[in-house]
């Protein structure tokens, strides 16, 4: 995948005056303890040799919230789903009524997602080894409400951050963000008092979360 420059855009209310966002700082940071949790807290393997049925097993306890499990196609049809909210998760899912293809498990969290990938072919159902994540954090600074906003990613999706107004209407986007780790800090206290919505898109993987100033 070429790299490209990342594109900065903000965008007025019709022909009132909007003030800008103030875009304090943009750097590369390494997030490790983030890389290590989605890297280490998940066992997929198959259920049996030779069988179509994998087995999964996680630890949720450091979350502390439900977190959503599903099976998608490549096409990115759900097939599967589900929450689970107990510190240890366990489950059997059965590949051996569906057609052959690749196929993702994924388990996300209000943080980001974590995916494994399946492949079932005429030998049946393999599993790559490398887990693929996208682990994020939201935070808003209510003191001097600056907005931290960062994320660490293997999808090798391009990312976009993208800041509305609770009428859906785009203050401040940055896309075309092919970085697998990436810090902004932003100004927000120009903006009125109001909800604003704060979005991390990767592909069909979106992660939100509202604040409010």
């Amino acid at each position: 995948m070429s790299k490209k420059t990342p594109k900065t855009t903000a965008m007025n209310y019709s022909k009132a005056k909007t003030p800008k966002l103030a875009f304090i700082v943009t750097a590369l940071l390494m997030l490790q303890s983030i890389v290590a949790l989605s890297q280490t807290n998940i066992q997929l393997d198959l259920y049996k040799p030779g069988t179509e049925i994998a087995k999964l097993k996680f630890s949720s306890a450091d979350t502390k919230e439900p977190v959503l499990i599903s099976v998608k196609n490549a096409d990115g049809i759900t097939l599967f789903s589900e929450k689970s909210k107990a510190e240890q998760y366990k489950k059997l899912i059965s590949f051996t009524k569906l057609s052959e293809g690749t196929y993702f498990i994924d388990m996300e969290d209000s943080k980001g997602v974590v995916r494994k990938v399946l492949v079932k072919g005429e030998n049946g159902l393999t599993i790559e080894k490398e887990n693929y994540y996208f682990r994020n954090l939201i935070t808003l600074k209510e003191n001097d409400k600056k907005l931290l906003v960062k994320f660490n990613s293997n999808l090798n999706q391009p990312v976009t951050i993208r800041i509305m107004d609770n009428e859906g209407r785009i203050l401040h986007e940055m896309s075309d963000i092919t970085a697998n780790s990436h810090t902004s800090l932003y100004n927000l206290s120009m903006l009125l008092h109001g909800t604003y919505n704060i979005s991390l898109v990767s592909g069909d993987y979106v992660s939100s979360r509202t604040i409010q100033l």
